[in-house]
């Protein structure tokens, strides 16, 4: 792997491995004849990159007369530096578990009533907000 690759990935590899469903749950968990297996919604995303100009090579860019970026004239000058950077985040959602026991095997969805509420609190405002102003078009029209 090459030398800038590899310190980009390491926190990457490490933060992957922490990322599991046993994070969020634990691992399965056996009582007599009935077993339970967390079930979690798992989500990355990175992004990164770099550049880097090798000691004595000419790099070009469009630069103006003040030295800034400008989309012409191109200037053509030593270059030995480079840069980096990167990103990225990742989460682990409990969703649920299967529920294996002599009877067979059944998914058994973790419902939050927190966001239950919400939601129906955001509905009914929605539907008033709406209700209102039909209302006052109707009164409006009349007059």
């Amino acid at each position: 792997m090459s030398e800038i690759v590899e310190p980009t990935l390491q926190p990457i590899e490490r933060m992957l491995e922490k990322m599991s469903v046993d994070t969020v749950f634990g691992p399965p968990v056996k009582e007599g004849d009935l077993t339970l297996i967390p079930v979690a919604e798992y989500a990355v995303g990175f992004a990164f990159g770099n550049c880097s100009c090798p000691s004595g090579e000419k790099c070009c860019q469009p630069v103006d007369q003040d030295g800034e970026a400008s989309e012409l004239p191109v200037e053509c000058k030593e270059c030995n530096s480079g840069g980096g950077g990167g990103g990225g985040m990742g989460r682990v959602v409990p969703r649920g578990f299967i529920k294996i026991s002599a009877e067979g095997a059944s998914y058994e969805p973790i419902i939050n009533p927190t966001r239950i509420a919400i939601a129906l609190f955001a509905m009914i405002g929605w539907s008033a907000f709406w209700l209102t102003i039909g209302i006052r078009a109707l009164v409006k029209a009349r007059n």
